[in-house]
């Protein structure tokens, strides 16, 4: 897949949706190797989740180590964060986590109307184990951080989100 403008001028300077998912499907076992580690990392509220921030964050790191791309730790500030618009009160606290951001130096030297962003927004962590949730009620894994594929889905805790 190509993300660059094509030459042709009847194509779309962007992927198709075909084109996306045969990446997507040609790169499944990644994908899930990927996920798979990530999920097994304990990040559940009491532990933290800084582990498996810096595990995306080494992943990233090596995945987009060219000179085409930066990266940059954006330390979570709830001092800051508290003065801005739909914030909302939290009972723990922020700690060492931070955002990823990941810029195309390319793109950002040409900046232009056309450009595309894709900011993709999620958390790493997973509410704590309570009686309802505990390893003896998972069906489909031994324990929540140990994931299991089942009929082609990946089970375990915060796998699906």
């Amino acid at each position: 897949m190509n993300p660059s403008p094509s030459s042709s001028p009847t194509t779309t300077p962007y992927p198709s949706n075909e084109e996306i998912l045969s990446q997507i499907k040609s790169n499944q076992s990644n994908q899930t190797s990927f996920l798979s580690q990530m999920v097994s990392i304990d990040s559940t509220l009491e532990k933290g989740e800084e582990e498996v921030m810096d595990f995306i964050w080494n992943f990233l790191k090596t995945s987009f180590s060219s000179q085409e791309f930066e990266m940059e730790k954006v330390p979570m500030n709830e001092s800051i964060l508290r003065n801005l618009p739909g914030f909302s009160p939290i009972h723990w606290k922020y700690g060492n986590q931070y955002n990823i951001v990941l810029r195309n130096k390319q793109q950002q030297q040409q900046l232009s109307e056309s450009n595309k962003s894709l900011i993709l927004c999620g958390h790493a962590d997973v509410v704590p184990s309570t009686t309802t949730t505990t390893s003896s009620s998972w069906t489909k894994c031994t324990t929540p951080f140990t994931p299991t594929i089942h009929l082609n889905r990946l089970y375990g805790r915060g796998s699906g989100d």
